[in-house]
């Protein structure tokens, strides 16, 4: 069969290479990131039957034994930018505090001279990744249909490469050729605009994409009632009980760019997390956190902050999860989003309500490391409830 392609144009930086740092668009990237979406759909369809969620996912992507449906390549080598001092680095708020720098994080920016500097290159924003599809004599319109579907979930709540939590390698679909999409995607209620975003509390699969749901339920071959995830799943999955969403906006306030939104979220995230003002801080925001000042410096030994993700780093002072004997990470159950859409930028922001650390065994510890010493730390149900409230009903600008 002929090759279909999809033109996909990125809205906000993208840092996404290999191991030498290059930039570059890569699809075992995608299809990781394809991937994820599909089991947050496969999720909320068939609930906690784990063995029916990876058998749709191998008849959709594939596994060791058996191929992929759905051929992917990307067209053309995308144009990657190694300049490592961009201005939007460097770029500050009226209270000198750099919002996008603190979003980045200091795992993709550096110091050198006083100056900020990202640690690799990026792909910028504006430039098309063409990704090209084609059916294999095998592919059922079931996997064509949920290989579109999870590319949609990619591009309207998600992205590609570090940092995609934070907002960035935001994509968007601006050409089609060679394809017709699904009829739930082609539908009004997935051409989603501002008023759309508005109006998602939650990200709701019957609602979305509800073609999606029974065809994934088809290639489980179960019974179209779920199973019961109880109250917080074991990974992100769709559907009003396990997400929460919301889209943020000031009439008075407008952004013209994905810079000016990225940059006042940063500076907005700031504030939420160091909500301590210190007016001896040596630095233009003046604020710390509380785990700073009474868990690090102190003796509590519960740690909300952690509820953002680990590990979380002071300098000389750090706070992993322990595995056995290894630092693991927890991802940020919190999502942020920027999306251009009626010729202005938007924050929307995603909560998925997971388990803080998925039921195994032996599980895994919250660690202080110090220069003191070690210290075990907490981190529970509340301090994910308590981020859920903070973030959704009783953040800065929200």
């Amino acid at each position: 069969m002929p090759w279909s392609t999809i033109t996909l144009t990125v809205t906000t930086p993208m840092f996404c290479g290999g191991a030498d740092q290059h930039a570059e668009a890569r699809v075992p990237s995608l299809r990781g990131a394809m991937r994820f979406w599909f089991r947050a759909l496969a999720g909320h369809a068939l609930g906690d039957n784990l063995a029916g969620i990876a058998k749709a996912e191998t008849a959709v992507f594939g596994d060791t034994e058996r191929s992929a449906p759905i051929l992917i390549r990307i067209r053309h080598p995308v144009q990657a930018t190694e300049n490592r001092s961009p201005a939007f680095v460097t770029r500050t708020t009226r209270d000198r505090f750099p919002g996008i720098a603190y979003l980045l994080g200091p795992g993709l920016t550096d110091r050198i001279n006083r100056q900020t500097v990202l640690t690799r290159g990026y792909i910028d924003v504006g430039t098309p990744i063409h990704v090209q599809l084609r059916r294999r004599p095998h592919c059922t319109d079931h996997a064509w249909d949920l290989t579109l579907s999870s590319l949609w979930l990619l591009c309207n709540f998600g992205g590609l490469g570090a940092r995609v939590r934070r907002g960035f390698g935001g994509l968007a679909i601006t050409g089609l050729d060679g394809l017709t999409l699904p009829e739930h995607l082609a539908s009004p209620a997935a051409q989603l605009s501002m008023k759309n975003y508005d109006q998602l509390f939650a990200l709701d699969p019957t609602v979305l994409l509800p073609g999606a749901v029974h065809a994934i339920q088809d290639l489980a071959q179960t019974p179209t009632a779920p199973r019961s995830w109880g109250r917080r799943s074991s990974f992100p999955v769709l559907g009003p009980s396990h997400t929460r969403s919301l889209l943020y906006f000031d009439r008075d306030d407008r952004w013209d760019t994905w810079e000016q939104a990225m940059l006042v979220t940063g500076y907005d995230t700031r504030i939420f997390r160091a909500d301590t003002e210190v007016s001896t801080a040596r630095y233009p925001l003046k604020r710390k956190t509380h785990e700073w000042l009474d868990v690090v410096h102190g003796s509590e030994t519960q740690f909300p902050l952690g509820a953002m993700g680990l590990p979380v780093i002071f300098k000389e002072y750090e706070v992993n999860a322990i595995h056995g004997h290894q630092k693991t990470r927890r991802a940020s159950p919190l999502w942020l989003r920027f999306i251009h859409t009626d010729n202005q930028w938007y924050l929307f922001s995603i909560l998925f309500r997971t388990q803080f650390f998925p039921s195994i065994t032996d599980l895994p510890r919250v660690q202080l490391t110090s220069p003191q010493g070690n210290r075990t730390l907490v981190v529970d149900d509340a301090a994910l409830d308590a981020l859920e409230r903070g973030w959704f009903e009783t953040g800065v600008r929200r």
